[in-house]
């Protein structure tokens, strides 16, 4: 067995992941229920995930949480958890699927207490995991805090570039964009050292985040230039698809829609092969920005319903975008209704705060709805010099500033 899982590690650092998984199926096949099942029943997870195939990723990870369960280790249940909530490294989480929590709660629980390499990794992916379920951000703040402090009090990089990871997207609103550029930045330092490739690669996605929202344009293209060379070595079509996305973005910028196009249709096929629910919805966002710019409001009633479905667990989600559609669309009761239902609320000071302001600003100005261009530029006003950079820049709403010009006027 040991021996099967060498050579399944040994094809996976060669990129040779449907090997990998070959070998740990059939490894599995000759284990018995005890001995070292679970922890094949984890790399054949990780393999399969890296493989593009998330659906044989979950079945292995599940099966090992039961094992785990069964047999008492409460180790083995983080790395299960872990596993099902975006692998070893989280690079990326299904937001759609409901147990998320509940598993990574469950296992937090069961974990010794102390310090542990398994409970810092669990606090900062459970940060994570709470996205878009209307936990308090409150919460997701103190555990990635707790997560990264526990990390550097422990002599394992892995888990700390992962806590960090964690506490930037706990802080992904504009208010902490500095801390979120200099942990990035950290990130990216300790994987190189580490030799740990998708760890560098989490950071500069990050960092090229942290960058757009700071208008470092020139520092953006070369990150992408950066991540897109490792991407290629690694070959992963679940790491790979960002590059196609940024591209398409920067394009859009630049109003080359012909350059645009080809990234679109390269994000789709690599979409389809990481069966990665977040690079559909990613792309659908870009497509939502750029038919808005060109003023093909008209064109996005099917995208947008499916954008909304997409992040079933936030009722929230849409709101400010139905509203920029309606203004769009000539609808200007409707605009004006749904600010107002905006006005009545809040909308969380998190990742798409700034965009959501943006949606907000053009709604209102094409609505004609003062009270909420009043507000939009209160709120606007001390992010002056920022860009209002849409998931993972998958498209631009502007700078900050030409927001602020069209509310004043």
């Amino acid at each position: 067995m040991e021996f099967s899982r060498l050579a399944a590690a040994d094809a996976m650092r060669r990129g040779g992941y449907e090997d990998a998984v070959r070998l740990l199926t059939a490894a599995l096949a000759l284990a018995g229920r005890g001995g070292d099942r679970g922890e094949l029943l984890c790399a054949l997870g990780e393999a399969a995930l890296a493989a593009g195939d998330p659906e044989a990723a979950r079945s292995a990870y599940a099966g090992a949480a039961e094992l785990a369960r069964q047999t008492g280790r409460a180790e083995l249940l983080a790395d299960a958890a872990l596993g099902l909530a975006g692998g070893r490294g989280g690079f990326e989480i299904d937001l759609r699927d409901p147990s998320r929590v509940a598993m990574l709660t469950e296992a937090l629980r069961a974990q010794p207490a102390g310090d542990s390499t398994a409970r810092a990794a669990l606090l900062g992916r459970l940060s994570l995991a709470l996205a878009f379920t209307g936990a308090p951000p409150e919460r997701r703040e103190r555990l990635s805090t707790e997560a990264v402090a526990m990390a550097r009090r422990l002599p394992d990089p892995a888990v700390l570039i992962t806590a960090l990871a964690a506490r930037c997207d706990a802080i992904s609103g504009p208010d902490h964009l500095t801390e979120r550029r200099a942990a990035a930045a950290e990130i990216v330092e300790l994987a190189q050292a580490g030799g740990d490739r998708a760890g560098e690669l989490l950071g500069r996605r990050l960092l090229v985040v942290a960058l757009a929202e700071g208008a470092d344009w020139p520092a953006v293209d070369a990150e992408i230039s950066s991540y897109a060379r490792l991407a290629e070595q690694l070959a992963q079509p679940r790491l790979g698809w960002y590059v196609p996305l940024w591209r398409g973005a920067r394009a859009l910028m630049h109003g080359d829609r012909a350059r645009a196009d080809e990234h679109a249709r390269e994000l789709d096929e690599m979409a389809e092969r990481a069966g990665s629910p977040n690079a559909r919805l990613l792309g659908l966002v870009q497509r939502f920005v750029r038919l808005v710019a060109e003023g093909r409001a008209d064109e996005l009633a099917d995208d947008f319903a499916e954008i909304v479905g997409l992040i079933p667990d936030d009722p929230r989600a849409g709101t400010c975008a139905q509203a920029l559609l309606s203004a769009h669309r000539g609808q200007l009761a409707e605009a004006r209704a749904g600010l107002d239902r905006v006005l009545a609320g809040t909308v969380p000071r998190d990742g798409e705060w700034l965009p959501k302001q943006a949606q907000l600003s053009v709604a209102a100005v094409l609505a004609g709805h003062r009270p909420a261009a009043e507000l939009v530029y209160r709120e606007l006003e001390s992010h002056s010099g920022q860009f209002a950079v849409e998931g993972h820049l998958a498209g631009s709403w502007g700078s900050v500033d030409a927001h602020l010009g069209l509310l004043a006027r």
